[in-house]
């Protein structure tokens, strides 16, 4: 896990919040492997909330925020507007902190106060921040401190340092996040070359086993990434890949025109291992299958590709769909028809025939209103809190 914290007063001095996002996070694709973590005053962290912001970024990044004392009182209202989870420093406690689930909060501790923390502190908390807090400290001690703490903490641990530091590698490898403090003076370009710099490529002489899974979670392939390509595929968000049988580096899609769009890359917690969240066109195989393990499984996410195809392709007299979603009075008198069944219902059988027919009807509406089956799971997703 890579993390980048950045305070909203200091983006503020130079930009926009939304000039930042757009003309350097953005813009860098960092979206694809980063969660932004934003840090602010009652004011700032108000204004973002009420201004609609904080739900706009959360839409195209994972984001987190800093909670203070004076910022507590907004901690329901980030979750509902997509925010993954609030950092907790030790020192904050009330019963605003106690109900939130223990999945949406991080616990935020300076590494020479651990000790002085009761163990079941960390219980109550799904991720450990380790601010390191020394300007200089070798990769060593950096290991020893790590070591110390992780053999009596039981919980995800992400490490804090005030330099973009050269031992990736050795921290990541223990399963231990990294958060980087941003700075504008400083030279973003190293940024993006964190996420090379944090996996270990030595395992396999220089590549990395990929997995590549769709949007609906299905897997589709399994390649290999070497440094080359996994700075390409996040320059490009055109995932590119290293042929062990050619010897030679490829872009998936580039001669059969299945290629893939990149939306999000995770590594595992010893750093060797990939996986590449993409959006699929056509088929992920090479035999003409939608993915390399099997034909592509029935979901709520293949109904709605297929609908969507229909309304973009078809014409009202090839398509009912597209009929449907040119005649917006006809759809909603449908759902309203179809909403009346479900209530109506007669068995099990005939409510799992009528919530189907309901089911398509607003499939259609979302795919006519560019709405996502992945907007209402994160939608539902925020409300469980």
């Amino acid at each position: 896990m890579i993390l980048l914290n950045i305070n909203i007063g200091d983006i503020e001095k130079f930009c926009k919040i939304s000039e930042f996002l757009e003309n350097i996070f953005l813009k860098r694709n960092w979206d694809v492997f980063i969660t932004l973590v934003l840090d602010g005053n009652k004011d700032q962290i108000s204004r973002i909330i009420q201004n609609g912001l904080i739900k706009n970024i959360c839409k195209n990044v994972s984001v987190w925020v800093i909670i203070r004392q004076s910022t507590i009182i907004f901690s329901g209202k980030l979750l509902m507007s997509g925010v993954k989870k609030l950092v907790f420093n030790s020192d904050l406690n009330g019963k605003k902190l106690d109900q939130i689930p223990k999945s949406r909060k991080v616990l935020l501790i300076k590494s020479k106060n651990y000790e002085m923390i009761s163990l079941n502190l960390f219980d109550n908390y799904s991720r450990i921040i380790l601010d390191l807090e020394d300007n200089i400290i070798s990769g060593e001690e950096i290991q020893s401190r790590l070591s110390i703490f992780k053999s009596n903490i039981k919980v995800p641990v992400v490490f804090s340092y005030n330099e973009i530091y050269p031992s990736y590698l050795a921290v990541a490898s223990q399963g231990v996040g990294i958060l980087i403090n941003f700075d504008f003076s400083m030279d973003v370009s190293l940024i993006d070359e964190i996420l090379v710099n944090s996996l270990d490529f030595k395992k396999l002489d220089g590549l990395i086993p990929t997995i590549v899974q769709d949007e609906y979670g299905e897997i589709l392939m399994l390649a290999y990434s070497s440094k080359n390509t996994l700075k390409r595929t996040i320059k490009t968000k055109e995932p590119t890949y290293y042929s062990r049988s050619r010897r030679k580096i490829w872009i998936k899609g580039e001669e059969s025109g299945s290629r893939q769009i990149l939306r999000r890359i995770y590594f595992d917690c010893d750093a060797d291992s990939l996986i590449f969240i993409v959006k699929q066109k056509n088929v992920a195989c090479h035999t003409g299958s939608y993915s390399c393990f099997n034909d592509s499984n029935f979901s709520i996410g293949f109904l709605y590709d297929f609908i969507s195809d229909r309304i973009q392709n078809s014409s009202e007299k090839e398509s009912y769909t597209k009929k449907l979603a040119n005649n917006l009075k006809l759809l909603l008198s449908k759902i309203q028809e179809e909403s009346d069944e479900v209530i109506n219902y007669s068995d099990n059988d005939n409510l799992i025939w009528e919530i189907s027919d309901l089911t398509y009807f607003l499939l259609v509406l979302m795919a006519e209103k560019g709405i996502f089956p992945n907007d209402v799971i994160n939608e539902l997703w925020r409300r469980n809190i």
